[in-house]
């Protein structure tokens, strides 16, 4: 499989984040997620409905995949920051050159 990343199509803005999820400050504080690396461009698809339940998934959660250039410090046990939800990867689909990957991601959404 080879990407193909037309003029224009990457118009979303993603953040990796790695879940550290009871490292605690020097204050005792949650930290919670850590940034890794900065902002970039991604194309971004949210699931239907009829997807998600095609995938057996609750409707409650929302699936999104996320095409964009390859990344090897991303892995499944992370999260990506999106419209200010993070979601859990889920599954991370290399191109065979290594050029980029597509991420499908899931979030537990209120309604």
């Amino acid at each position: 499989m080879s990407m193909q990343i037309n003029a224009g199509s990457m118009r979303h803005v993603i953040q990796w984040f790695k879940n550290d999820g009871d490292a605690t400050d020097d204050w005792g504080k949650p930290v919670g997620p850590v940034a890794v690396g900065s902002q970039l461009m991604a194309n971004v698809q949210v699931k239907s409905g009829t997807q998600t339940a095609s995938l057996g998934l609750a409707l409650t959660e929302e699936v999104i995949t996320i095409m964009t250039w390859y990344d090897d410090s991303v892995t499944n046990d992370m999260l990506v920051l999106w419209n200010g939800i993070y979601y859990e990867i889920q599954h991370i689909k290399l191109d065979e050159l290594l050029r980029g990957m597509i991420v499908t991601a899931k979030a537990q959404r209120n309604g």
